[in-house]
């Protein structure tokens, strides 16, 4: 070979290889939105699902900030969720908590994280003087049935009660508290 075609060659496997590495792929390192990214099999933003009875009238609402669904579990996993239950004598319940989890196979919806439970007035407005406070809540969707073994705060304009574990069906308006339970009064002068 001629020193002009070695010439040739060389260049071209050296325009060649800096080519091949200019365009190569660049690795990223992940950002931490992506280090929270879960396995799910889809996931919806800003969710409602709504459930009617036999009258066609509104009997339950699920909202929630994002859903994602896990095909492996049957479940999925609500962020922020929000759940209005309204009973026979049409009065509504709301839930509350950061996390949700609901198995699809029992119907269930553990809430964890500060779930909180208020009656909602006629007028569809919130009593946010009184409301029941947990950890841990599990609720059984089809019968309108909540329950937790965690430890319960219920608070009002006048008493704050503390239980550990407790018991509510929103069709029949009951709350039954099962253990440990202890109420003191709040008088209205450490309100202000």
């Amino acid at each position: 070979m001629t020193r002009k075609i070695k010439i040739i060659l060389v260049g071209s496997l050296a325009t060649l290889l800096l080519a091949f590495i200019y365009w190569q792929p660049q690795i990223k390192p992940v950002n931490e939105a992506a280090k929270t990214m879960s396995d799910a099999d889809y996931y919806f933003e800003t969710v409602s699902l709504k459930q009617f009875n036999q009258k066609g009238q509104l009997a339950s609402e699920l909202t929630a900030e994002k859903m994602e669904h896990f095909n492996s579990s049957d479940s999925s996993r609500f962020i922020s969720p929000k759940i209005r239950f309204l009973s026979e004598q049409n009065s509504a319940w709301q839930i509350t908590s950061k996390i949700g989890e609901l198995n699809h196979q029992a119907s269930e919806l553990v809430l964890e994280d500060n779930a909180v439970i208020r009656q909602v007035d006629v007028e569809n407005q919130l009593n946010n003087s009184n409301q029941l406070k947990t950890h841990k809540l599990t609720i059984d969707l089809a019968r309108k049935h909540a329950m937790t073994d965690s430890k319960v705060t219920i608070e009002t304009e006048s008493s704050q009660t503390q239980a550990i574990g407790m018991q509510a069906d929103f069709d029949k308006e009951t709350i039954q508290l099962l253990g440990q339970v202890e109420t003191r009064g709040i008088s209205n002068d450490s309100q202000k």
